[in-house]
């Protein structure tokens, strides 16, 4: 093996690496942020988050990226919500 294929050998590996460390990365990005519900409307969206997510039959990515949503969609309404009750 020439020092040129050596180099590119590792090369294709620590590439190889990299792309797997970032699609990681990437995935773990996906999940919602730790929602902390103050009202009964965002309690409520929460736990229908929650049991949506238990009868998803996806693969994780889609049920991870649907729950993120529906969180994200959560923190919407709970918004709302606040501002009606001041």
């Amino acid at each position: 093996m020439t020092k040129e294929q050596i180099i590119e050998k590792h090369l294709k590996a620590a590439i190889a690496r990299a792309y797997w460390i970032g699609a990681a990365l990437g995935l773990t990005g996906c999940v919602a942020a730790d929602f902390k519900p103050l009202t009964m409307e965002g309690a409520q969206c929460k736990q229908e988050c929650f049991q949506n997510m238990q009868r998803c039959d996806g693969s994780s990515y889609p049920c991870d990226r649907s729950y993120t949503l529906c969180i994200d969609a959560c923190v919407d309404i709970e918004a709302m919500a606040l501002k009606g009750e001041r």
